[in-house]
């Protein structure tokens, strides 16, 4: 008997360890199913196709911009735009608009190469942006939430002072020609490039301000370059000095780029990490004071509100790849490595008090976004190996066991992205690198670590991003699609739909990929298909599956007239047992054994078909029987709870195992399944 499927798809090299608690609540193949952490292994919602990418030429990413539980945003990253997407007041999601039928846009810096390198934090309607070549941008929201029409701005980040570089050690000076406004500054030797327009510089004055700052706004020549005066800190002197700092972000020409890499907030802080020309390097604004990086104050004195700028040191180079802020510190992940800056006793880390600390070595993986998840950090290794950080008091440093190890084989073409679903359901979504998804239930009061893979219905389907949104405390999966439609690459954004709920009417399941649904007088023509010309769909009309149809002029003619119909593509699921094994006290292994029934406890579900895969059954799938005498001619029969015998008369067999299919667009859940076995030598 297999009581529940919390451990999900398990990995091939498993299939002979019968001994471990995970062979009796696991799969050989658990395919868009999704683990229940009741036990129950449920088909997987379909998608609903929201609008066309702005391109279907290249691909797109998606990121949330999530301001409360209430309203959040799925942002479209396309090769230098951005679009908007959320719900709308009926909860169905939308593309923002500027007006009816034209969708709201902005113009951004990157292209599509640098999508996937793109990281973010985000402060109530401001968020931070920052990719490895490209000066950090802010992201601004501005207008009501109760419509498809706010407004976006996308700017340069408006620092105010630094950061900046040590101070100079060489016998270089640097004069200004005046203490405000624009100014011309003259170095003494060659110093300047055309690479640092917008850089800061920094100049010591001896008087009082000591300090003072300005940004160079033109380039004239290796020691000239025009420069505009910060008024916050301004120059009382115009004499040369050999005390200056350049600012440290530029886009340089040496050592590579100079803009930092990744993004977060902590401690009432907004910190940077790591370029390509200074992989270890941190920088931390003034508290509460997020655009200014000022090292010391106007008098040179150093206060424990002042900016931060350190360097993870190591032996070895680790390029910072992500920030975390944690109640442990602020948590840094590396490719060789992850470390925690925290200052001691649980103070506020401080110029003066800061230590890093490494704690594990095992290596972030470089796109796929760490999330937090209770007390733990989850995040990807670079080996494809999902690590669940938490503190060990015992051993008083963070680490956590690989929560891939059992399934393995899922994560073996690498991870690209991953977004975290807290609500309803505790999921993880990753995008594994051949374009297929894999979901994670989490439950690890439970012990729950159940996997599945996931791939959407269609033909040639790739996902190219995926994003988490809250609307209204329920989190929703957003996704860029690539498909293959009438010959030729669409991009389309589709969301995935809520999970069918047993209180639900059976014709508002929705179990088709990239679908829509007509809701309305009876009809017997449903149009506006366009995005699925040429495809063969399937179709729930009135909760009973109907013949597939083909979508020609962008619509499809159905054998009679509807009220409630979803249109989509089908979803292909498999569910098959490991090798079953009699429980204690029987030793069966090795044994045959001869399945002479099986009994599967199905809720809310119809369709689907079983197969017994060793047996004398030749490979044939056989549907569930589902209607009875007492179901109406004409009408889709109830929804089936409850046990489903089936006679199987199965070959003896050493290794015999269980699996069911189901395509059509109705609900299935599988809650147990027992079996009656012959077990003997032969």
């Amino acid at each position: 008997m297999q009581t529940s499927f919390v451990a999900g798809e398990l990995s091939p090299r498993l299939l002979g360890r019968s001994d471990i608690r995970q062979y009796g609540q696991g799969c050989q193949t658990l395919s868009n199913f999704i683990v229940q952490k009741h036990g129950g292994a449920t088909k997987r919602p379909g998608t609903r196709h929201v609008a066309a990418c702005k391109s279907h030429a290249a691909a797109s990413r998606l990121i949330e911009f999530q301001f409360s539980d209430e309203q959040g945003y799925a942002l479209e990253l396309g090769n230098s735009v951005m679009r908007f997407f959320r719900f709308d007041g009926s909860g169905d999601p939308g593309q923002l608009e500027s007006s009816p039928g034209t969708p709201t846009e902005i113009a951004t810096p990157w292209p599509t190469a640098a999508l996937s390198g793109i990281k973010y934090a985000q402060s109530a309607d401001t968020m931070t942006l920052c990719a490895e070549d490209y000066a950090p941008r802010r992201l601004r929201r501005t207008g009501t939430d109760d419509t498809l029409t706010a407004s976006w701005t996308l700017d340069s980040f408006p620092f105010e002072d630094g950061p900046y570089d040590a101070i100079n050690t060489t016998a270089t000076t640097i004069g200004s020609s005046g203490t405000t406004g624009s100014v011309t500054l003259t170095a003494s030797a060659a110093l300047f490039a055309a690479t640092d327009v917008g850089r800061w510089v920094r100049l010591f004055n001896g008087g009082t301000p000591a300090w003072g700052a300005a940004q160079i706004t033109a380039y004239t020549d290796p020691t000239h370059v025009t420069a505009t005066v910060l008024t916050r800190l301004p120059f009382t002197a115009t004499t040369a000095t050999a005390n200056w700092r350049m600012g440290s972000w530029h886009s340089g020409t040496t050592g590579g780029s100079h803009w930092p890499r990744t993004v977060t907030y902590h401690q009432s802080r907004l910190w940077f990490g790591g370029s390509e020309a200074e992989p270890q390097r941190l920088w931390a604004s003034e508290v509460d004071d997020f655009v200014s990086f000022s090292p010391s104050q106007a008098d040179a004195d150093v206060l424990d509100t002042d900016a931060i700028d350190v360097t993870v040191a190591d032996n070895r180079v680790n390029s910072i790849r992500w920030l975390v802020s944690d109640r442990t510190g602020l948590m840094i992940l590396t490719s060789g490595g992850e470390f925690v800056a925290t200052a001691a006793n649980d103070a506020p880390i401080t110029p003066s008090q800061i230590a890093i600390r490494r704690h594990s070595t095992r290596g972030a993986n470089e796109f796929a976004r760490p999330t937090q998840v209770g007390i733990a950090t989850l995040f990807f290794q670079t080996d494809r190996k999902l690590r669940e950080l938490t503190y060990s008091f015992s051993a008083d440093r963070l680490d956590g066991p690989d929560l891939a190890v059992l399934s393995e084989h899922l994560t073996r073409q690498g991870i690209e992205d991953a977004a975290f679903m807290e609500t309803p359901d505790s999921q993880l979504w990753a995008l594994v690198g051949d374009g297929s998804l894999v979901c994670v239930t989490l439950e690890r009061e439970q012990q729950i670590v159940g996997w599945s893979r996931q791939t959407l219905g269609g033909t040639a389907t790739v996902v190219e991003s995926l994003s988490v949104v809250r609307y209204n405390g329920v989190d929703s999966l957003w996704l860029s699609v690539a498909r293959t439609i009438n010959g030729g690459t669409k991009r389309y954004v589709e969301g995935l739909q809520p999970a069918f709920d047993h209180a639900q009417a059976q014709e508002d399941a929705w179990h088709l990929d990239s679908g829509l649904r007509y809701e309305g007088v009876a009809a017997d023509t449903i149009s506006g298909l366009s995005h699925l010309e040429g495809q063969t769909v399937r179709v729930l009309a009135d909760g009973a599956t109907h013949p597939d149809c083909v979508v020609a002029s962008a619509a499809i003619t159905l054998d009679a007239e509807y009220e409630n119909v979803l249109v989509g593509l089908p979803i292909e699921s498999t569910l098959t047992t490991m090798p079953l094994i009699p429980p204690a006290p029987f030793d069966a292994k090795g044994m045959l054994r001869s399945v002479k029934a099986c009994h599967v406890h199905l809720w809310s579900s119809m369709g689907g078909e079983w197969r017994w895969n060793e047996g004398s059954d030749d490979g044939t799938d056989y549907p569930f029987e589902w209607r009875t005498q007492a179901d109406a001619m004409g009408s889709a029969p109830p929804l089936f709870t409850g046990t489903m015998e089936v006679d199987v008369a199965g070959a003896p067999d050493r290794d015999p195992s269980f699996s069911i299919t189901h395509s059509e667009p109705q609900p299935f859940t599988v809650l147990d399944l027992s079996l009656r076995m012959e077990v003997g030598y032969g």
